[in-house]
């Protein structure tokens, strides 16, 4: 009877131990992150404002509809939904190309796009191709792995690409631009 007694606490132990895991590691799953926070928040917050299109914000020109982006910072699968991005490997993933200058059709070419976009929370970022759209502002400042930005055909009046030093291809044509310094570009 005592062997049974114990056998029974024993078994009580290794339940509440398995149930305590159980808890714990649907407490990881809920809070871990594919995608690197920052990159996600500078996306969602582009993604919310009105597009070049009457009626409608830059994540439906991209291809979301508006049911995707109810839930941001709880569901990520919207992210996986948005065409013409690279993540890389790391944990959380992080972006890393928007666009691939060896088809000039990637990225978000003629999408309709407008307001201010702000890269700098995508320092991993090496390329972007956002032109022919209706941006009013491009913030690269904290970009210094981007190597390719082709961002003409906008709306731009200013573009600082004094920090982007490992830039080796700029198209900024066709924007509004009155002053463009790259003396801080080497090559």
């Amino acid at each position: 009877m005592r062997k049974i007694r114990n056998l029974n606490s024993e078994m009580k132990r290794i339940t509440n131990v398995m149930l305590f895991l159980g808890f714990l590691a649907c407490g990881v799953s809920a809070t871990a992150q594919i995608y690197n926070p920052n990159d996600k928040e500078g996306l969602r917050i582009f993604l919310r404002q009105a597009s070049a299109e009457a009626g409608k914000i830059n994540a439906e020109q991209l291809g979301l509809q508006i049911s995707d982006t109810t839930n941001w910072q709880t569901d990520e699968s919207w992210v996986a939904m948005l065409a013409g991005l690279t993540w890389n490997t790391e944990d959380p993933k992080r972006l890393t190309n928007i666009g691939d200058f060896t088809d000039w059709s990637t990225g978000w070419y003629n999408k309709n796009l407008a307001g201010a976009l702000d890269a700098s929370n995508w320092t991993a970022l090496t390329s972007l191709m956002c032109y022919y759209n209706q941006l009013t502002n491009l913030d690269v400042n904290n970009n210094t792995a981007l190597t390719g930005l082709h961002c003409g055909n906008n709306q731009l009046t200013t573009l600082d690409v004094s920090n982007n030093t490992a830039l080796i291809y700029l198209n900024c044509r066709s924007n509004q631009l009155t002053t463009l310094d790259v003396s801080g570009n080497t090559v």
